[in-house]
C-alpha cells in the first residue's frame, strides 16, 4: 500500500509585507538628559555605533520613555543587531501602551514593520530565486561520493535534505550532536562544514535587550538556506508574526530540519490556532523524518519517527498508522521465520487493525480501511492464524461487499481454516464471481472445495474454466469466428461443436489449453452465464456464474 505525502503548503508570498523601508524619527522634545539628545543626534548623522550607547544610557536614565525606545530600536537594526532592536521594539510599545500613548504605538508599530520588511522580504526574493524546488527522500550513498566520505568518518547523519534548486542538486547532512551540518553544493568536491543550532524562540525581551550580537549578511551557497536565514533575522525582530513561522517553518522542512520545522510551526499555531498552512506545514514536516527513514530502508527507525510525529498532528494519525504498519510488515519480510519476524508482523496486524477502526468514512479513509483490512488477514495468513484471518475478512466483506479482493481472501481462508470451512469457501467465491466471472483464482479455489465437498461434476467444470483462464490460449474476433468454423476440420467426426454454435451462437471467447496429453478448449458465453469445455470435439463439461455485461 502506497501513500502519497508530497503536497506541501506553499511559502507566503512577497506581498506579505508591504510596507515602507524607514523609520519615523519625529521624536518631540521631551524631559530627557544629554544621553536621549546625543542619542538622537547620532541617529540622524547616522552614527549608529555612539548612537546605540547614547540611547542605552537614556533608557536606563528614563526606561518609560517610548521615544527612546524608537530611537534604539532603529539604531540597533542599523547595527544589525536584531535580537536587541526586537527586544527594544517590544519594550517600547509596551512602555507607550503603558502610558496610553496610542502616538507612540503606531510610530514603533510602524518602525518594527520597516525593519522586518527589510529582512522577511528578501527571503522571500531567496525563495523566488531558488525556481523550482524537488524534493528526494533518499540521500547520496554511492561509493567514491564525498557523501560517503563524510559518512565514513562521522557516520550516518541523523537528518538530511537533498533537493534541487533551479534544477541544481544541493544535499545536506545534520549532525545535532556535534552541533554541525555538511552542504553538498551544486559541483563541489568537498561540502561545506556549517554550525547547526536547533531552532528556538527568541529569548524574552529583558534578557534580549541586552544582546548586541551583530549578524552578518548570509554568504553561502543556497537560496533556500538564505531564506531561512532570512525569516531568522525577522522573528528577532517580531516573535508574534504568524506569516514569519509559516515561511520558516516550510523551508526548515525542505532544507531537512524537521524537528525545527515542527517547532516553528508549533509557535506560528500558538499564535494563529486556525491558519491552513501552519496545519499543512506541521503534517508534512511530521512526516518528514519518518518518511525519509522508510524511503531509505530504515523501517526499524521509521516507526519511532512516525509514532513522534503523531503526537505533533493528531489530525494525521491515519496515516501515520499506516506507514507504522507498513514499515513494521516491510521490516520483517527479509527475515527468516523466528519470533522476531513474527513479533513485527503481528505489530503490523495491529496497527492495520488501528487504521481500520480509526479512519474517517470519507473515500480516501475508506480505501485506507479496506487495504488495511487486506494487509492484515494477509498477515494473519502468513502466520498461518486463518481463524483470525477470517475473522477479519468477514468484518471486511461486510464493509465492502463490492470489493472482489477481500472476498476473494476470505473464500482462501475460509478453504485453509482449521477446521476448513468449505461450504464458505464456495460461498465467498461465488460473491467473486458476481463482481468478476473471469477471476481465475475463484475457479480455482471453487473446484478445490467443490472437490472436497464431493460434488465431483461441479469441480471439474470448475477446473476445466481455471485452467483456460490460466493458461489456455485465447482466441477472439474474426480469429475466433474462423476457429468456431473450422471445427469439421479439425475435429474427430461425430463432434458436438457445431451443434452447439448453431444452438448458443458464437461464443464470446475460446481459449485452447492442455492438461496432461489431452487438448482442450473451452467456449466461453459471457453474456449468457456459462461455458463448454470441449475433448475431442465431445462436451466434456459445462459451468455457470453470473452473465458478464458486454
Amino acid at each position: 500500500m502506497k501513500i502519497e505525502v508530497r503536497n506541501r503548503a506553499g511559502f507566503l508570498g512577497a506581498a506579505a509585507i508591504v510596507v515602507a523601508l524607514g523609520v519615523t524619527l519625529v521624536a518631540q522634545p521631551a524631559a530627557a538628559g544629554v544621553c536621549f539628545t546625543s542619542g538622537k543626534v547620532y541617529v540622524q548623522q547616522k552614527v549608529y555605533d555612539k548612537a546605540c550607547w547614547q540611547l542605552e544610557c537614556a533608557r536606563k536614565e528614563d526606561p518609560d520613555n517610548p521615544q527612546v525606545y524608537s530611537l534604539l530600536a532603529f539604531a540597533r537594526s542599523r547595527q544589525r543587531q536584531f535580537a536587541s532592536a526586537g527586544a527594544v521594539f517590544e519594550l517600547g510599545l509596551n512602555a507607550a501602551a503603558k502610558k496610553k500613548d496610542q502616538k507612540r504605538q503606531d510610530e514603533i508599530a510602524a518602525n518594527r514593520k520597516s525593519v522586518i520588511a527589510e529582512l522577511f522580504n528578501p527571503g522571500v526574493a531567496a525563495l523566488t530565486r531558488a525556481g523550482q524546488i524537488e524534493q528526494k527522500d533518499e540521500r547520496t550513498t554511492d561509493a567514491g561520493t564525498p557523501q560517503a566520505a563524510l559518512e565514513k568518518e562521522r557516520g550516518e547523519p541523523k537528518d538530511f535534505a537533498r533537493f534541487t534548486e533551479g534544477g541544481k542538486a544541493h544535499e545536506i547532512w545534520y549532525y545535532p550532536d556535534q552541533g554541525l551540518a555538511f552542504h553538498f553544493s551544486p559541483g563541489s568536491t568537498e561540502p561545506l562544514q556549517i554550525p547547526y543550532k536547533p531552532f528556538k524562540a527568541p529569548a524574552d525581551a529583558k534578557t534580549a535587550v541586552t544582546d548586541t550580537t551583530a549578524y552578518p549578511a548570509y554568504s553561502g551557497a543556497s537560496a533556500l538556506m538564505e531564506a531561512a536565514y532570512d525569516f531568522e533575522l525577522a522573528l528577532l525582530i517580531d516573535p508574534t508574526s504568524p506569516d514569519i513561522y509559516k515561511n520558516l517553518s516550510y523551508v526548515y522542512d525542505v532544507l531537512g530540519r524537521a524537528d525545527d520545522a515542527i517547532h516553528a510551526a508549533q509557535m506560528g499555531l500558538q499564535l494563529k490556532p486556525d491558519d491552513a498552512h501552519l496545519k499543512q506545514n506541521l503534517r508534512v514536516a511530521a512526516l518528514g523524518r519518518g518518511n525519509r527513514l522508510f524511503a531509505g530502508k530504515k523501517y526499524a527507525d521509521a516507526v519511532p519517527a512516525y509514532r513522534a510525529a503523531m503526537a505533533y498532528d493528531s489530525a494525521g494519525t491515519v496515516i501515520y498508522l499506516s506507514r507504522i504498519a507498513e514499515s513494521y510488515q516491510l521490516a520483517a519480510q527479509p527475515m527468516e521465520k523466528s519470533a522476531a519476524r513474527d513479533s513485527l508482523l503481528d505489530n503490523a496486524a495491529t496497527t492495520y487493525m488501528q487504521v481500520v477502526d480509526g479512519a474517517p468514512t470519507d473515500s480516501a479513509g475508506m480505501w485506507a480501511k479496506e487495504n488495511s483490512i487486506y494487509n492484515a488477514a494477509v498477515i494473519q495468513m502468513t502466520l498461518d492464524r486463518y481463524r483470525k484471518a477470517v475473522t477479519i475478512l468477514d468484518r471486511g466483506v461486510a464493509m465492502f461487499p463490492k470489493s472482489k479482493e477481500l472476498a476473494s481472501l476470505d473464500g482462501q481462508a475460509k478453504y485453509q481454516n482449521t477446521p476448513p470451512d468449505y461450504e464458505g469457501s464456495v460461498a465467498a467465491m461465488h460473491k467473486v464471481l458476481e463482481l468478476d466471472p473471469k477471476d481465475k483464482d475463484a475457479h480455482q479455489f471453487l473446484f478445490l472445495a467443490l472437490n472436497k465437498l464431493k460434488k465431483q461434476d461441479e469441480s471439474i467444470a470448475e477446473y476445466t474454466v481455471y485452467k483456460a483462464l490460466d493458461s489456455g490460449k485465447p482466441r477472439l474476433g474474426s480469429q475466433l469466428k474462423i476457429w468456431v468454423d473450422s471445427a469439421d476440420n479439425r475435429a474427430p467426426k461425430g463432434h458436438q461443436l457445431t451443434k452447439t454454435k448453431d444452438v448458443n451462437g458464437y461464443p464470446d471467447e475460446v481459449r485452447t489449453f492442455s492438461d496432461g496429453d489431452k487438448m482442450l478448449e473451452s467456449w466461453f458465453y459471457w453474456s449468457k452465464g456459462k461455458s463448454i469445455t470441449f475433448l475431442e470435439g465431445q462436451v466434456f463439461s459445462q459451468s455457470t456464474f453470473p452473465p458478464l455485461k458486454m
